[in-house]
């Protein structure tokens, strides 16, 4: 199958770039909401995760705050007086520090701390081997990606077709005036957490809407991001992802790789329950968890 979860030649050249050095390579996992890589790269992720002694750096960069609209509101509904988005995030970091743990007997400290690149102040959580930020832009809507009245009609996809270049986060902790100063900001980030080493991967949803069909305008766009952001730089490989479109296709995993799908949705969903956000644990999400396509976009040069 052309887009097979490795092309043969894309595998041949991963395989070729796996040597001992590869644990100290980073893995960049983006995504526009905070379940995405979860329910479309989690069987990725988890092989990423067993690479080398100690695993492999992997970098989880979400944009949007996942907000529906909400922003900074929408509290939760056990009486914790949490937004909405803040549950997103909480679920969200329970699946990393999962995929973190579990080769080892014991959870340990996770640092949240508020980093700065290109100016902006960025949410950063560190874990293990694993670093997860959170920009917390508004949620562009998945109808149209034209974003919500209720938070200016801001959207990655405005901003990248200039329609509305402005992007306010949800918590007003930053503004990034057009889609450079973003992009600009990613490749700041990217590039502090490659360091020194040779090369690295990005996951991110597959740009090809033909193949990638009725995909959420916030994913296309987060891709978008992804690539121009750090396009011209070859030493960086990209893998394109299929996301809502793989319930139209046949399950493709075993029975343990949808068990470490399932489980890194499950504990998503404990967290956003945590702090009052409903489940999502339904039949639409469910079907992907048996699923997982992608593409060799470019190979890394080093």
């Amino acid at each position: 199958m052309k887009f097979a979860m490795r092309t043969t030649l894309g595998l041949l050249m991963f395989c070729f770039l796996l040597t001992n050095a590869y644990a100290q390579q980073p893995v960049f996992y983006f995504a526009a909401h905070e379940d995405d890589w979860q329910l479309f790269m989690g069987k990725q992720a988890f092989v990423d995760s067993g690479l080398g002694v100690s695993g492999v750096k992997m970098v989880f960069i979400t944009l949007t705050a996942g907000d529906a609209g909400c922003g900074a509101g929408c509290l939760g509904t056990n009486g914790t007086s949490t937004p909405y988005y803040i549950a997103r995030e909480n679920g969200s970091i329970a699946s990393v520090k999962l995929l973190a743990d579990y080769q080892n007997n014991y959870p340990t400290d996770m640092i949240q701390s508020t980093a700065t690149f290109n100016g902006h102040p960025i949410q950063k959580v560190t874990y293990r081997n694993m670093v997860a930020y959170f920009f917390r832009l508004p949620d562009g809507n998945a109808s149209d990606g034209t974003g919500y009245a209720n938070t200016g009609n801001q959207s990655l996809q405005n901003s990248r077709n200039w329609i509305n270049p402005t992007l306010t986060a949800v918590d007003q902790s930053t503004t990034y005036v057009n889609w450079y100063d973003l992009t600009g900001t990613i490749s700041a980030i990217v590039q502090y957490e490659t360091g020194s080493a040779s090369y690295a991967w990005i996951n991110a949803a597959n740009t090809n809407t033909a193949w990638n069909c009725g995909d959420h305008p916030d994913h296309i766009a987060t891709s978008n991001a992804a690539q121009d952001a750090m396009g011209g730089l070859s030493k960086f490989g990209f893998n394109g992802f299929m996301d809502y479109c793989t319930s139209n296709y046949g399950a493709n995993l075993n029975a343990d790789q949808i068990e470490n799908k399932a489980a890194l949705f499950g504990v998503i969903n404990y967290g956003r329950a945590l702090y009052g956000a409903s489940s999502t644990w339904d039949s639409q999400h469910k079907a992907w968890l048996s699923r997982e396509y992608s593409s060799v976009i470019r190979s890394p040069q080093p």
